[in-house]
């Protein structure tokens, strides 16, 4: 997810889920091993930093009943793609103030 925020163009998108995030995510509720639901947490995570960062825009594009497409576009910004792997490797060392469902 890193890499690609770094080097896409402006306008193009990646799907990084697709399916329910916060059921997948989800200790309970979720049929996925626990290392599937980290990947997905951790892809999960680097798209909200890169969205909070002003990187890319989050989209969801519902398929069917509890099944989304979930989206990352990729937006303008004045960084240039080392210092976007920079930005998004601090951000992601910081300590996050939720847990993963």
């Amino acid at each position: 997810m890193c890499d690609w925020v770094a080097s896409a163009q402006i306008g193009h998108c990646i799907q990084y889920h697709e399916g329910l995030l916060l059921r997948d995510r989800s200790e309970i509720s979720s049929d996925l091993t626990t290392k599937d639901r980290a990947r997905i947490h951790s892809v999960a995570r680097r798209a909200w930093i890169a969205c909070e960062l002003g990187l890319v825009h989050l989209f969801s594009q519902k398929v069917g009943q509890d099944h989304y497409r979930y989206l990352a576009m990729r937006s303008s910004s004045p960084l240039k793609p080392p210092e976007i792997r920079t930005q998004l490797r601090i951000a992601q060392m910081a300590p996050s103030n939720r847990k993963p469902h």
